[in-house]
């Protein structure tokens, strides 16, 4: 048993400061959301934040064949951008 946990959205609009992550479990086994990194790309630049510093998701569980939604505050940098391109990495 395992889980796969991947990024539902990779194109996000950035709203109020804030985005919204779709994290899916496609595997057979929960994971505590700890392990991994987000990656934001604009036209600002990149910027990689791990899950240790976005305290709506460190920790919390994504159950084995499901999906769940965080929002997640962006860096100053990305304030004035649109959109953003998302990828998650494992640490």
């Amino acid at each position: 048993a395992e889980a796969k946990i991947s990024l539902e959205n990779k194109d996000v609009l950035v709203d109020k400061g804030k985005i919204e992550l779709s994290l899916l479990n496609e595997g057979n086994k929960h994971e505590l959301l700890r392990n991994y990194k987000i990656v934001m790309k604009g036209k600002s630049g990149d910027k990689t934040i791990p899950f240790k510093e976005i305290k709506s998701i460190y920790g919390e569980n994504l159950l084995a064949k499901s999906k769940r939604r965080f929002l997640v505050s962006v860096p100053k940098m990305f304030l004035s951008e649109k959109d953003l391109k998302l990828e998650l990495k494992e640490l």
